[in-house]
Protein backbone atom coordinates (compact mmCIF):
# COMPACT_ATOMS: atom_id res chain seq x y z
CA UNK A 1 0.00 0.00 0.00
CA UNK A 2 1.44 3.41 -0.90
CA UNK A 3 2.40 5.68 1.97
CA UNK A 4 0.34 8.49 0.47
CA UNK A 5 -2.75 6.40 1.16
CA UNK A 6 -1.71 5.75 4.77
CA UNK A 7 -0.71 9.29 5.75
CA UNK A 8 -4.24 10.76 5.98
CA UNK A 9 -5.30 7.88 8.23
CA UNK A 10 -2.51 8.61 10.71
CA UNK A 11 -3.64 12.16 11.50
CA UNK A 12 -6.85 14.02 12.23
CA UNK A 13 -8.91 14.77 9.11
CA UNK A 14 -8.21 18.48 9.48
CA UNK A 15 -4.45 17.79 9.34
CA UNK A 16 -4.38 15.39 6.39
CA UNK A 17 -3.36 18.06 3.87
CA UNK A 18 -0.47 19.13 6.11
CA UNK A 19 0.63 15.52 6.57
CA UNK A 20 0.68 14.94 2.83
CA UNK A 21 2.58 18.19 2.30
CA UNK A 22 5.26 17.14 4.78
CA UNK A 23 5.47 13.70 3.17
CA UNK A 24 5.82 15.18 -0.32
CA UNK A 25 8.46 17.65 0.89
CA UNK A 26 10.51 14.85 2.47
CA UNK A 27 10.21 12.70 -0.65
CA UNK A 28 11.27 15.57 -2.89
CA UNK A 29 14.14 16.51 -0.60
CA UNK A 30 15.47 12.96 -0.58
CA UNK A 31 15.22 12.82 -4.38
CA UNK A 32 17.44 15.93 -4.47
CA UNK A 33 19.89 15.13 -1.66
CA UNK A 34 20.80 11.63 -2.87
CA UNK A 35 22.05 12.64 -6.32
CA UNK A 36 23.60 15.81 -4.88
CA UNK A 37 25.67 13.72 -2.43
CA UNK A 38 26.79 11.43 -5.23
CA UNK A 39 27.83 14.44 -7.29
CA UNK A 40 29.64 16.12 -4.41
CA UNK A 41 31.48 13.00 -3.29
CA UNK A 42 32.79 12.09 -6.74
CA UNK A 43 30.31 9.60 -8.17
CA UNK A 44 31.38 6.05 -8.89
CA UNK A 45 35.08 6.95 -8.60
CA UNK A 46 34.67 7.01 -4.80
CA UNK A 47 32.09 4.27 -4.33
CA UNK A 48 33.41 3.18 -0.92
CA UNK A 49 33.07 6.72 0.41
CA UNK A 50 29.53 6.93 -0.97
CA UNK A 51 28.50 3.65 0.59
CA UNK A 52 29.82 4.63 4.04
CA UNK A 53 28.19 8.05 3.76
CA UNK A 54 24.81 6.45 3.12
CA UNK A 55 25.41 3.93 5.93
CA UNK A 56 26.05 6.86 8.26
CA UNK A 57 22.90 8.63 7.11
CA UNK A 58 20.79 5.52 7.68
CA UNK A 59 22.27 5.03 11.17
CA UNK A 60 21.62 8.69 12.00
CA UNK A 61 18.01 8.32 10.83
CA UNK A 62 17.62 5.18 12.96
CA UNK A 63 18.97 7.02 16.01
CA UNK A 64 16.62 9.95 15.44
CA UNK A 65 13.66 7.61 15.04
CA UNK A 66 14.25 6.29 18.57
CA UNK A 67 13.21 9.68 19.90
CA UNK A 68 9.87 9.61 18.07
CA UNK A 69 7.09 8.69 20.47
CA UNK A 70 3.75 10.15 21.33
CA UNK A 71 1.40 9.91 24.27
CA UNK A 72 -1.49 9.35 21.85
CA UNK A 73 0.22 6.23 20.44
CA UNK A 74 -1.65 3.15 21.72
CA UNK A 75 1.66 1.41 22.42
CA UNK A 76 3.22 4.35 24.31
CA UNK A 77 5.17 3.15 27.33
CA UNK A 78 7.18 6.26 28.15
CA UNK A 79 10.51 7.47 26.78
CA UNK A 80 12.65 4.89 24.99
CA UNK A 81 15.69 3.78 26.97
CA UNK A 82 18.55 3.33 24.51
Amino acid sequence: MPLTALMPGLVRPADSANALAVYRFAAGLSAFVGPALVGLLGGTAHMTLLIWTFVGLYLAAAAVSLTLNSRVDPGYRGPVKA
